[in-house]
C-alpha cells in the first residue's frame, strides 16, 4: 500500500457518453475508475455554482477573483465529498459548458458572472485544464457586446498569469509527520507578492490538511501553526534550497481515489488549486536548480531488520526478555511501508490510527490482536530514538488506545 506519484498536467482529451456533450478539447473524461452513469449530485451543483457567480462580478484584483472562485467551486465539491461521489473532473467540464452557455446567451443578468467565473478558473485550474479553459474563453470573447468588452477590467486577461517566485519554505511538526510549505507567488502587476500556504499531513499516505493565500510568510506560518498546534507551535520557516527535503511533492496525490468524504472545506477550496499552484513552484524550483527526487516505490525491497534488530536491543534492555518475532516484524512492515525518507520514526498520533486501520484491514485476528499489544511498545521506542517530549509521547499512546478513526 504505497502511495501513488502524482500525475500532473492532465493532457485534453475528448469525453465520451453521459451528461451534456462537451466543449471541444474536453480533458476531463479520463478516469477509467469512473462510476457508469452520471452522480445525482451534478445537477444541483451546477444550478448554485451558477447562482453565486453573480457574486465574483465585485472583485476587484485578480487575487480577489481567485479566491471568490476557489470559494465557489470547493462549495460544491466540499458538499458532493460527504455523498462519497467524486466525478470533480467531469462537474467541472459541465459547468465550463454551463457558464459557456450563459456567456452565449447574452443575458445582462448572468452572463457577466459566468464571464468571472471563467476567468477565475484560468487562475486556479491545473494547467491542462486552465488551457482548454483559455480555449473556451478564447472562443467566447468575440460573441461579448462590444460595449461590454470596453468595460470589462483587463486585469481579466491577465488571470493566468500567477506566478511562483521559486522561493519556498518549510515547517515540520515536533512528530515529524505534519508539514507546511510556504511557497512565494506573484499576481499580476500591480500587486504585492503573497504566498501559498500548503499544509500536509505525511503520517500515513500524504495528504492535504488545508492550505491557502496569505499577504506574507509570517502571517502564513502562523495560520499553520494554528492549524497544527500543539505540535507546531515552536515550529519556524526554514528556508528550502535542496530537493531532497521535498519528498512529500513527489509521492502527494491529489486524486479523487483517495478522496475519503472527511476532507475539511478548506482542501476542498483548493482542490484544483493546490494542484496548480505545486506546478507553478516545482517549475520555479527548477528554474534555480532545486529538483525534487525521482519517484520510486516506497515498499519495493523494503528491509525491515534494521527496525526490528534496534526494537529488539531495545525492548529486551527494558523488559528482560525480546518481543515475539512475529508481531515485532509484522508491525515494523506495516509501520515502515510507505513511509517517506526521514520520516521512519515519525510517531503521530495520526500515523498511530493510520496503522492499527492498516492492522485491522487485513491482519489475521490473532496476529493483529498481538501487534495492537505490542503498539505502545513501538510508540515508547521510536518517541526514545527521536526525543519526543513526554506529552506527545502521551498522545500517540491515547490515539494508540483509542483505536482506529
Amino acid at each position: 500500500m504505497s502511495p501513488v506519484s502524482r500525475g500532473r498536467k492532465p493532457k485534453k482529451r475528448k469525453k465520451s457518453g453521459g451528461g451534456r456533450k462537451p466543449l471541444r478539447g474536453s480533458p476531463f473524461a479520463t478516469d477509467l475508475l469512473r462510476p457508469v452513469g452520471r452522480p445525482d449530485w451534478f445537477d444541483p451543483a451546477l444550478a448554485a455554482a451558477v447562482a453565486e457567480t453573480a457574486g465574483l462580478v465585485p472583485a476587484d484584483s485578480p487575487r480577489a477573483l481567485e479566491e471568490a472562485t476557489a470559494r465557489l467551486i470547493g462549495a460544491q465539491l466540499h458538499a458532493a465529498d460527504g455523498l462519497g461521489a467524486t466525478r470533480y473532473g467531469a462537474w467541472t467540464e459541465e459547468l465550463v459548458g454551463v457558464l459557456a452557455d450563459r456567456v452565449l446567451e447574452g443575458e445582462a443578468e448572468s452572463w457577466l458572472g459566468a464571464w468571472y467565473c471563467l476567468h477565475g478558473l484560468l487562475s486556479i485550474a491545473p494547467a491542462g485544464m486552465a488551457e482548454w479553459v483559455g480555449e473556451v474563453v478564447g472562443e467566447l470573447r468575440p460573441s461579448l457586446p462590444q460595449e461590454a468588452r470596453a468595460q470589462l477590467p483587463g486585469w481579466l486577461a491577465d488571470m493566468p498569469k500567477v506566478s511562483a517566485t521559486g522561493e519556498l519554505w518549510r515547517l515540520i511538526d515536533v512528530y515529524g509527520g505534519r508539514v507546511g510549505l510556504i511557497a512565494g507567488f506573484r499576481y499580476p502587476e500591480p500587486a504585492e507578492p503573497t504566498v501559498y500556504l500548503l499544509d500536509l499531513d505525511i503520517s500515513g499516505f500524504p495528504v492535504l490538511a488545508s492550505a491557502g493565500v496569505h499577504d506574507n510568510l509570517q502571517q502564513a506560518a502562523a495560520a499553520w501553526r494554528d492549524e497544527v498546534r500543539p505540535a507546531a507551535v515552536n515550529a519556524e520557516p526554514r528556508l528550502v534550497d535542496d530537493g531532497a527535503d521535498l519528498q512529500m511533492l513527489t509521492h502527494w496525490d491529489m486524486g479523487e481515489l483517495f478522496v475519503t468524504g472527511n476532507e475539511p472545506r478548506t482542501v476542498m477550496d483548493n482542490w484544483y488549486r493546490s494542484q496548480r499552484r505545486v506546478d507553478d513552484l516545482i517549475e520555479a524550483l527548477a528554474r534555480r536548480g532545486v529538483v525534487l527526487p525521482p519517484s520510486r516505490s516506497l515498499a519495493a525491497d523494503l528491509d525491515v531488520e534494521p527496525a526490528v534488530k534496534a526494537f529488539t536491543v531495545w525492548y529486551t534492555a527494558r523488559h528482560g526478555q525480546a518481543p515475539a518475532p512475529e508481531p515485532t516484524e509484522a508491525l515494523a512492515a506495516e509501520w515502515l511501508e510507505g513511509a517517506l525518507p526521514g520520516t521512519e520514526h515519525a510517531v503521530s498520533p495520526r500515523r498511530v490510527q493510520f496503522l492499527l486501520q492498516l492492522v485491522g484491514d487485513w491482519m489475521d485476528d490473532d496476529i493483529a490482536g498481538r501487534v495492537r499489544e505490542l503498539l505502545p511498545e513501538w510508540i515508547h521506542w521510536n518517541a526514545a530514538e527521536t526525543g519526543l517530549p513526554a506529552e506527545f509521547v502521551e498522545a500517540s499512546l491515547a490515539a494508540a488506545a483509542a483505536g482506529p478513526h
